[in-house]
């Protein structure tokens, strides 16, 4: 049977899945997303939901398994663990409305490093990474998506070890590689999924371009990065991928961090294990670890940062004072140490409220998070004013409130919104005229009509002119044909 023997419907699915090698493509259909073939004998056995068949033309049957849509994120989780690539195609027009195939669409491709919902997220950093060799230097570019976090470092050949280490740091849930490198990089990190991208996208100038059109700069000089060959490398593919596979503008990635692999103490994999940092040898939890022992952070954002440090510890002097200082002072003041806490408290994840927005995949209730965290910053920053250390003193000028922002989304949305957009009941009344003008029509639907239909006659003065209603048309207004010159333009 060639694809052209097959239902309109199961050729749409082959002409989407031919794209996506190596993907599992969760193909929507009414209230469940649907897989087909060998897609379907792989979410059945991970998922242990039960497989049937389907038939797609001619007598022939294939595998086929599915899950509701309602709950899809949960099974893709479930997926996106076990190492899977998963390909979301939903229906990009109302069903109900289009005259034959409803078109649908690849909306996302979510890999291991490139999950942003929070029910697919781990409380730490959950890095994407890509490692690049040019001459003689090695780089290192690292990009945590759900907050826009992206760095890049290189060495030389002789500072490769220490590289590696760093990667092994990050922890990276994915990990792009070339070709030739693949096979070392899957000995090393064994737990990790290793995605092969082709040679060719590995051309410096072409990583650099997508660098300098995405952050839309001339050079890259401006974040430290225009000597890093082997860096750029690494940022320009890691970046390209992302936009291939979230087909989105990625604002929130808004510029690269460069560091020096010199400016920290490198801890190698073992010693991190035996000293149990952030992870204990018996079951691999945080249980019983340095980390548990020192973390009383309120936010996820502070949680986050203390991994960081502890998993990467200053080496300069005057930068390990700083942060002593600033420690010893919050420790020596009782009451300004709590302002602050109590502040921090009402605060959510803003990184991570910000990664959606930015990559336009917020929710209602994202926004409204958003709001009721930016609206505690006003306090956080006036509480932290009265702190003397520099390094406390620094934060407290980079804290900015957004004021603008926190007015704009409490005059737009109600104070519990629903989870989804299509669920409507978003948006306050009195913010737009015209959606109230909608909301009535809807709440008041007969006298809407009627009240059209009064108001359409005597403005065009045709008394016979009347609403009418079929199933065919939906709604319409019918004149007669001798009153066809007094139908306004629009």
């Amino acid at each position: 049977m060639t694809v052209h023997d097959l239902t309109p419907m199961m050729q749409q699915y082959h002409e989407l899945k031919a794209r996506l090698p190596g993907t599992l493509l969760l193909f929507r259909l009414g209230d469940f997303y649907e897989l087909f073939y060998e897609d379907a004998e792989v979410a059945a056995r991970e998922l242990e939901i039960t497989l049937t068949s389907r038939e797609v033309g001619k007598g022939r049957r294939i595998p086929m398994c599915g899950v509701p849509h309602h709950a899809a994120m949960a099974y893709v989780a479930r997926l996106v663990e076990r190492g899977h690539r998963v390909a979301l195609c939903d229906q990009t027009e109302d069903p109900r409305r289009p005259r034959g195939l409803v078109r649908r669409e690849v909306i996302r491709v979510i890999t291991p490093g490139t999950v942003m919902d929070a029910s697919l997220l781990p409380a730490a950093a959950a890095f994407l990474i890509a490692v690049a060799h040019e001459d003689d230097r090695w780089g290192l570019a690292a990009c945590d998506l759900s907050t826009g976090e992206f760095v890049v470092t290189e060495t030389a050949e002789a500072g490769r070890a220490a590289l590696w280490e760093e990667a092994a740091r990050l922890e990276p849930r994915e990990i792009l590689a070339v070709p030739e490198e693949v096979e070392t990089l899957r000995g090393r990190f064994t737990a990790t999924p290793v995605t092969t991208i082709e040679a060719w996208r590995w051309d410096p100038g072409l990583a650099r371009r997508a660098l300098l059109e995405h952050f839309r700069v001339h050079s890259l000089d401006g974040f430290g990065a225009e000597h890093l060959r082997a860096g750029i490398t690494a940022a320009g593919v890691l970046l390209a991928y992302l936009r291939e596979t979230q087909l989105s503008p990625l604002h929130h990635l808004r510029g690269l961090r460069t560091y020096q692999l010199e400016d920290y103490l490198v801890l190698d994999e073992g010693t991190r294990r035996h000293l149990d940092i952030l992870r204990n040898q018996r079951d691999g939890s945080t249980k019983h670890t340095l980390l548990a022992l020192l973390d009383r952070t309120l936010t996820p954002m502070g949680g986050r940062l203390l991994r960081t440090w502890l998993s990467q510890p200053l080496r300069d002097a005057g930068a390990i004072t700083a942060r002593f200082d600033a420690v010893e002072e919050l420790l020596l003041r009782p009451p300004l140490r709590e302002t602050v806490r109590g502040a921090l408290r009402s605060i959510a994840d803003l990184a991570r409220l910000a990664g959606r927005v930015g990559h336009g995949s917020a929710t209602p209730r994202d926004l409204v998070a958003l709001r009721l965290s930016l609206e505690r910053l006003p306090s956080l920053k006036e509480a932290m004013g009265a702190a003397g250390a520099p390094r406390l003193a620094a934060l407290t000028t980079q804290v900015e409130v957004h004021a603008d922002v926190a007015a704009r989304l409490g005059s737009a949305l109600v104070d519990d919104p629903p989870a989804a957009t299509g669920e409507g009941g978003i948006f306050r009344d009195g913010y737009h005229p015209e959606l109230d003008a909608l909301r009535q029509a809807a709440r008041g639907g007969k006298r809407w009509i009627a009240d059209l239909e009064a108001a359409e006659r005597a403005r065009t003065g045709i008394k016979s002119l009347r609403v009418g209603f079929n199933k065919v048309f939906g709604y319409y207004i019918e004149v007669s044909r001798p009153n066809l010159k007094l139908v306004p333009a629009d």
